[in-house]
């Protein structure tokens, strides 16, 4: 993989869960690691979902390969969370697409 490619900065976080005071669980993200990537939009569908017009944008994000990213993991890019769906690696283990969906 080319690294010119990888133009985008990108934070990967999992889900955290922390016990506050009075011993009650709470939930959050935590960062894992800041890497390079490439994002780009695959596809944008609007719906209807209870009673309000909602938004979804599909991505797929680029990076090297990791054997710690998984689905159920997060993407933060300029701001915007992606959530992955899905983790492919390429034969060689050199990269991994990430299929990511965005709700607006």
């Amino acid at each position: 993989m080319r690294a010119g490619r990888l133009k985008h900065r990108i934070a990967l976080q999992s889900r955290a869960t922390t016990v506050g005071a009075s011993g009650t669980p709470t939930g959050g993200w935590s960062q894992v690691i800041s890497i390079r990537a490439s994002v780009e939009v695959m596809e944008a569908k609007e719906g209807y979902e209870g009673a309000q017009n909602t938004a979804r944008l599909t991505h797929e994000v680029v990076i090297r390969y990791r054997s710690t990213v998984e689905s159920g993991m997060r993407v933060v890019w300029e701001g915007r969370v992606l959530e992955i769906h899905g983790v492919i690696p390429d034969a060689k283990r050199t990269m991994l697409k990430l299929q990511c969906e965005e709700r607006a």
